[in-house]
C-alpha cells in the first residue's frame, strides 16, 4: 500500500528480519491468504496460547493488514506470563503484509460517483490493477463499492480485446497478494467494499486454487 507502515523506510522489516534469523524463523508475509484456522494453529505452533489472543491478531490484520503484536493489549497479558512472546510473534512476519499503493487514478461521476483505479507492486516487483467501483452512486447515495481485483499477472488468453493478453502470462497471484488487493484498497480509500469481481487482469478460472 503506497505507505510503509514502518518507522522508517524499511527498519521494522530489516529488525524482524534480523530478530527472525537468531531464533531460526522465516519471515513471513503471506498472513492475509490464511483462514482463521490456519493462522491459529500457525500461531500455536509458534507461542501457543488460547485462540482468543490469535483471533485478536487476526481481526487486525484482516481489517488493515497490520502485523503489530505488540499493540494488541491481550498479548500483554500472554507477554506478562511468559516473556518474549511478544518479540517472538513480531519477529515472525513482516509489518507490512499489503502490496504497495505505487499509483493511483480517480475519475468522478456526479450520478454514479467516484471509481478508483489502484497500481499495486507485490513483493516480487511485479505490479497488477485493482479498482474501487461505487454502485449505486456508492455509499452516499444508498448504494456500495465492489472492488475488482487481478488474479494473475498477465495473462495467456490471448483475447484480441484485452490488453492485459498482450504481456502473457507472467505469474499467477498467491491467495495472500488477492486478499491483499481488497485490504488495501480499504486502507487506503477508507472504504469498505460490500463486494468482490474478478475481473482485473488475468482469467481467474486459470488459478482457480488461489482464487477459492
Amino acid at each position: 500500500m503506497g505507505e510503509h507502515l514502518g518507522s522508517g523506510p524499511g527498519s521494522d522489516k530489516s529488525e524482524a528480519a534480523s530478530a527472525a534469523a537468531l531464533s531460526g524463523l522465516a519471515v513471513r508475509n503471506d498472513l492475509a491468504g490464511l483462514d482463521f484456522a490456519s493462522f491459529s494453529w500457525w500461531c500455536r505452533g509458534l507461542v501457543g496460547f488460547h485462540e482468543r489472543f490469535h483471533r485478536a491478531l487476526y481481526r487486525r490484520l484482516m481489517a488493515d493488514g497490520v502485523w503489530d503484536p505488540a499493540a494488541e493489549p491481550v498479548w500483554a497479558e500472554a507477554e506478562r506470563s511468559r516473556p518474549g512472546t511478544v518479540a517472538m510473534l513480531s519477529a515472525a512476519a513482516d509489518v507490512r503484509q499489503l502490496p504497495l499503493v505505487v499509483d493511483e487514478r480517480a475519475v468522478h461521476d456526479p450520478l454514479l460517483g467516484e471509481t478508483r483505479k489502484l497500481l499495486l507492486r507485490f513483493a516480487d516487483g511485479r505490479d497488477a490493477e485493482t479498482v474501487l467501483i461505487p454502485m449505486g452512486g456508492g455509499p452516499e447515495r444508498g448504494g456500495h463499492y465492489t472492488v475488482c481485483v487481478s488474479s494473475q499477472i498477465g495473462c495467456k488468453m490471448g483475447c484480441t480485446f484485452c490488453h492485459t493478453a498482450t504481456m502473457g502470462l507472467v505469474r499467477q497471484l498467491a491467495a495472500h497478494e488477492i486478499v491483499g488487493q481488497v485490504l488495501a484498497v480499504q486502507q487506503r480509500t477508507g472504504k469498505r467494499p460490500r463486494n468482490v469481481v474478478f475481473m482485473g487482469m488475468g482469467e481467474p478460472l486459470d488459478n482457480l486454487d488461489a482464487v477459492a
